[in-house]
């Protein structure tokens, strides 16, 4: 994987992945504002500074935010028609390699509940809920994995 800058086109990158799975999930801006889907260019700038953007060429993302003895994993996404392929176990392949070469002692993420095909995903890659915020489209599961 390649580190990237946070631009235009990776923007447009993550929110079409993320809008792909609007439907399925039910979720509209009107309910879930924060949404991933739904964040503006100037939101996306301003978190892409506090992260480093890695990308590959096949079409997998993922943005690592450094949290002290950790790294907190945003925007993790793979192009929807390269899904079901093994790239996205290859992109959090990438955050386990990455993150143990800098020291970090786990991984943290938040997960939308009601995504229930992705929280079984990171359920196999070995994460662990440690915390619910409860919103009133359905919980945020935070989740961690040692290292």
């Amino acid at each position: 994987m390649n580190e990237i800058r946070a631009d235009r086109s990776i923007y447009d990158f993550i929110i079409m992945c993320f809008k792909e799975d609007l439907v399925d999930l039910g979720i509209n801006e009107c309910d879930f504002p924060s949404y991933t889907a739904f964040m503006s260019y100037e939101k996306f700038l301003k978190q892409g500074r506090q992260c480093r953007l890695f990308f590959t060429s096949q079409g997998g993302l993922v943005a690592l935010r450094d949290k002290d003895q950790a790294y907190e994993i945003k925007w993790l996404c793979v192009h929807p028609s390269q899904r079901h392929r093994g790239l996205g176990r290859t992109v959090m392949d990438f955050c386990v390699s990455e993150a143990k070469a800098q020291g970090k002692k786990q991984l943290v993420l938040g997960c939308y509940k009601e995504n229930d095909q992705l929280v079984s995903w990171y359920l196999d890659q070995g994460f662990k809920q440690y915390k619910i915020n409860k919103r009133r489209t359905g919980p945020i599961w935070f989740m961690k994995k040692a290292l």
